[in-house]
């Protein structure tokens, strides 16, 4: 069989897309929105993001912004009951945060590999650790 295969739902589907405010994650957005899905849409300044604020406009009732930074880990319990009560639940979440630094041999410092290592991986760790029921 060729092509996309997608499900067929009677309702649209809810959406968690943590780093939705550039490049893949925010047209994955918009394709999501045109599918008529709800999309949560987070990444750390995504209430104060102009194209997100556009794609609000356009989709009012489907689409809610929330602010979120991986790597602290305080508010991620409270972050992911927003996302949660935002549409009454989440189908699926996406987590389409990543930081890279390119380093010569002489400028590595801990302190980036520690910054890319939370953002790539411990912050998903730690969302999936709030998230679970």
């Amino acid at each position: 069989m060729q092509g996309t295969l997608k499900a067929q739902t009677s309702k649209p589907q809810t959406y968690w897309l943590v780093g939705a405010s550039a490049g893949i994650g925010l047209a994955l957005c918009e394709k999501l929105l045109q599918a008529g899905d709800q999309v949560i849409a987070s990444s750390r300044t995504a209430q104060d993001h102009s194209a997100l604020q556009s794609l609000v406009q356009k989709y009012p009732d489907h689409l809610t912004l929330l602010d979120i930074d991986v790597s602290d880990t305080d508010q991620l319990d409270a972050r992911c009951k927003q996302a949660w009560s935002a549409f009454e639940g989440i189908d699926c979440w996406i987590y389409n945060v990543g930081s890279y630094e390119p380093l010569t041999l002489d400028q590595w410092q801990f302190s980036q590999f520690e910054q890319m290592n939370q953002t790539n991986y411990l912050g998903a760790v730690g969302l999936m650790i709030a998230l679970r029921p």
